[in-house]
């Protein structure tokens, strides 16, 4: 039987392959960083060359690939999983 997890990131990955350049690029920042502090990824962002960091975030979370904590960005958890048990990701 498939885990849950495995479907879920399996969808997140499917729906990857139909982002922008930029929310791309943010969401392999996070595949390389799984949680990383709101005023450190702005910045870490920019100089990736994402021209509108706070944006880009926004959508990624609107779409489930990242969540917000106190704080903080997190990869979402069925990516956490996928790169725990499947090793390296990148979309």
């Amino acid at each position: 039987m498939v885990e849950d997890w495995l479907i879920e990131a399996s969808k997140l990955i499917e729906r990857a392959s139909r982002l922008s350049r930029d929310e791309r690029e943010t969401l392999n920042y996070f595949l390389e960083n799984l949680s990383v502090g709101d005023l450190r990824v702005i910045s870490e962002l920019k100089a990736r060359g994402v021209r509108d960091p706070i944006r880009v975030l926004i959508r990624l979370l609107e779409e489930g690939f990242i969540y917000k904590a106190a704080d903080c960005y997190n990869l979402a958890k069925p990516l956490r999983l996928y790169i725990q048990r499947r090793g390296d990701l990148r979309v």
